[in-house]
């Protein structure tokens, strides 16, 4: 894992500084260097604040000293690397002997790192006899109840579900492919967005003639980051299909019912979950088929 950690520096590292000369002479281009890397301007920009880099900052860069430059790169690329690429260790077979310890060694070694003790193959088993009607299992639960008798179970799903009961969910709590997944999206929300064609009232945007009027119906799911000109493409195309035409302008409001004007360039996030955007065109119903 340090590893992957330090190659992933070294990388990006060493693609500025290869072009210090160049950045020294524009600093602005020091910006330019992490658009490479499918990270959206607030991201980057998010990273040079983290790091200390302010305008001002940005145009002492030719005047510092090399020694000085290397601190600051190094700290910026670290910065850049945590947001956006943030790491969760999903540590896997913990039902094996010596598991625990070796728990404990990983915890101490990558103390600054997420982690969660996982056994996928427990969860896979469960949700498989949950399946054949044997038992009644969520994933994520800290335990499983029998709908048959256990000696109705042939010797080796007994054993499996006992070994699975004390091995991992009494030792752990559950299975951790859930909770694995969940710490992973949440190192990087998404942001929950709602278009409609009126915040007065949060109507949705109606694409078929005579449709009955709903509200907040649809929820598009964005990368953090993600700008209204990029949310506007977004509802160009399928599975999306509510709008059509060219860009004309936007508007979204919070949670106080504020209404503010949304520029393209303006992030979205909490403050403009409810967003109108008017297009030149209205879409077709043919771009869009709803239940």
């Amino acid at each position: 894992m340090e590893w992957i950690q330090k190659e992933l520096h070294r990388w990006i590292y060493d693609n500025i500084m290869v072009k210090w000369d160049s950045i020294r002479k524009k600093p602005a281009k020091l910006y330019d260097m992490f658009t490479g890397y499918h990270a959206s301007q607030a991201l980057i920009q998010l990273a040079f604040e983290s790091t200390g880099i302010t305008d001002n900052k940005l145009l002492s860069i030719p005047k510092m000293e090399k020694a000085n430059a290397e601190l600051l790169v190094h700290k910026l690329v670290d910065n850049f690397l945590r947001l956006r690429f943030p790491i969760l260790l999903a540590l896997n077979k913990v039902d094996l002997s010596g598991a625990v310890d070796n728990l404990a060694k990983f915890q101490e070694q990558l103390s600054d790192m997420e982690m969660v003790p996982v056994c996928a193959k427990s969860e896979c088993s469960l949700q498989q006899k949950c399946k054949d009607g044997l038992i009644s299992y969520q994933s994520g639960a800290s335990h499983f109840h029998f709908n048959v008798q256990p000696q109705d179970l042939n010797d080796k799903s007994e054993k499996e579900l006992h070994d699975i009961k004390d091995n991992v969910l009494q030792v752990f709590g559950n299975t951790g492919v859930l909770q694995a997944l969940s710490q992973a999206v949440r190192l990087r929300s998404p942001v929950y967005v709602f278009p409609v064609s009126c915040l007065d009232t949060c109507q949705s945007i109606s694409v078929i003639t005579n449709e009955k009027p709903q509200v907040l119906r649809d929820c598009i799911v964005l990368k953090p980051g993600t700008t209204t000109g990029k949310l506007f493409d977004i509802m160009l195309y399928p599975p999306v299909s509510l709008l059509a035409g060219e860009y004309v302008r936007a508007e979204g409001v919070n949670s106080k019912g504020v209404k503010n004007v949304l520029h393209k360039h303006d992030v979205m996030n909490e403050s403009n979950q409810i967003v109108k955007i008017m297009s030149t065109k209205k879409a077709s119903s043919s771009t869009k088929t709803r239940n």
